[in-house]
């Protein structure tokens, strides 16, 4: 257990003696964007795989860029899958991976903590 000058006692960080600053930096540019949680809630609640025109209507009035954009990041971070269709089915969707779920478990946590410590 670390201390600090109060003697307080505080459980060592996960990664106390490794570096996370840069893991930490990374995820939080991940999720910082103002469309960010909201994509991603969508996509939870949906409950199933989402096609692009689907999602950009939950979403309301994000542009066609900008959720292709964060799509896009969130493909790239494995975040989300996404999926082509072919023939009659045509299109492309989307949908969180475990790891976007393990994520968004992170992200409601962190949520409930700054709840209970906000003092208004």
């Amino acid at each position: 257990m670390a201390t600090n000058s109060s003697s307080l006692a505080y459980p060592e960080p996960y990664c106390a003696g490794e570096s996370c600053e840069f893991e930490v930096a990374r995820t939080v540019a991940l999720i910082a964007g103002r469309w960010a949680v909201p994509i991603m809630e969508s996509l939870y609640f949906a409950g199933e795989p989402v096609r692009f025109r689907a999602l950009q209507r939950r979403l309301g009035s994000i542009s066609q860029k900008e959720l292709t954009r964060q799509l896009t990041l969130f493909v790239h971070h494995a975040v989300v899958s996404r999926r082509e269709h072919e023939g009659s089915r045509a299109g492309i969707e989307y949908a969180l991976t475990a790891r976007g779920l393990a994520l968004l478990k992170q992200m409601d946590a962190l949520g409930r903590w700054a709840k209970r410590m906000d003092p208004a």
